[in-house]
């Protein structure tokens, strides 16, 4: 068989220049083989996140209300059809310290019902154990890591601005049990928040019982994806139209209960007006009441004056009176004390008249004897 002239130069040119030749040759085979391997790498890449979010059950949709849900709210939710878990729970941000070190995390509340199809964005456990109790917590493991923090750790807890701790959390220290990683943070960066310089450093995982409020703050969702291929955009179009009606049943469920609050608080309102209207009524007819009795005291008040000043005159015009009547009475009692005190010279004169007959005659005995029938005449007005 002959070679066609063709092959015989080309045959003949390659080996002339066989080592150009073998180093193009190399150079396309690395080329295919990268390509070939960023064409594999992708696909794979995707399987694998997907995987990893289909073990961990990450959410689909996650609903929010500034009022929160209540039980009547994820009843409502859990009654979309299409759905294959609901997860009520609880988000905080706050501050937290441990010795040296101060950073800003976000708080998420573990499933309620772990194993079941509402255990939605389960972490994986790096070291430790999960909590199980208020007063433990699981630490982002890369936030741990950055900031050299281990099992056993405590973390002291301070809410932002002028908020109090003690209604939202029923704890204020929290005992690190766990390091994880969540399916919810799959590079470094932790997202955004309104609490301190904006940023957030790490996220803390807590029994649901660690929370203290009444109401629900999220709600995690999956669909049901079994007619939905993972990552097809027919599984992206369905999450789309979910989330528009899920977010239509939550705001009516929402707004019912809202304008329930609104009217209790209103009809509260309006008790609390009455009160204050009656008890204002009733405190105007007690002021009118007292005012006329405060009248009537004065009124009384004054005439008491007028007696009390009317008998003090009568008693000081008593008193003068009286203090008259002794003073002529002390006048006429030392008139009587000098006629007194005269009779009993007079009657020693007498008695002595009498011891002398001779005297008797005489014209000083005749005035003693004048002077003592006189006197015997007065006696009775003396006394």
């Amino acid at each position: 068989m002959r070679i066609p002239s063709l092959w015989k130069d080309s045959l003949r040119e390659i080996w002339r220049t066989r080592t150009r030749f073998l180093s193009i040759l190399a150079i396309v085979a690395l080329g295919a083989g990268f390509f070939s391997g960023i064409k594999a790498t992708a696909p794979n890449m995707k399987a694998m996140a997907q995987t990893y979010y289909d073990t961990q059950r990450l959410m689909d949709i996650r609903l929010v209300s500034t009022i929160g849900f209540d039980d009547d709210d994820v009843a409502a939710v859990r009654g979309v059809d299409g759905l294959d878990g609901v997860m009520a729970g609880y988000t905080y941000d706050l501050f937290a310290q441990t010795g040296t070190v101060s950073a800003t995390l976000r708080v998420y509340s573990l499933p309620a019902h772990a194993g079941t199809r509402d255990d939605i964005n389960r972490p994986v456990l790096r070291q430790g154990a999960l909590p199980t109790r208020p007063g433990e917590c699981a630490l982002d493991y890369s936030a741990a890591l950055r900031d050299d923090i281990a099992v056993g750790d405590t973390l002291t807890l301070a809410a932002p601005g002028d908020a109090d701790l003690s209604d939202v959390l029923c704890v204020s220290q929290l005992t690190v049990t766990a390091l994880v990683d969540s399916p919810l943070y799959i590079s470094l960066e932790r997202g955004s928040t309104t609490v301190g310089n904006g940023r957030l450093d790490g996220y803390l995982l807590v029994t649901a019982d660690t929370f203290c409020i009444d109401v629900y703050t999220d709600l995690f969702i999956t669909l049901d994806k079994s007619d939905l291929p993972s990552g097809s955009a027919a599984l992206d179009a369905a999450i789309d139209d979910k989330s528009d009606q899920l977010e239509q049943v939550a705001t009516r469920s929402v707004t019912g209960r809202y304008d329930r609050l609104l009217a209790d608080a209103r009809q509260k309102i309006d008790d609390a007006q009455q009160e204050l209207d009656d008890a204002k009524a009733q405190a105007d007819s007690e002021l009118l009441d007292a005012a006329a009795q405060l009248s009537d005291a004065e009124e009384e008040l004054k005439q008491g004056e007028a007696t009390y000043y009317a008998q003090k005159k009568q008693f000081e015009q008593g008193i003068a009176d009286g203090e008259a009547q002794i003073s002529a009475a002390g006048q006429q009692l030392q008139q009587q004390r000098a006629q007194l005190d005269a009779a009993g010279q007079l009657q020693q004169a007498l008695t002595a008249l009498m011891a002398n007959p001779a005297a008797l005659a005489s014209a000083e005995g005749q005035a003693l004897i004048a002077q003592s029938a006189s006197l015997d005449a007065n006696l009775p007005a003396l006394f």
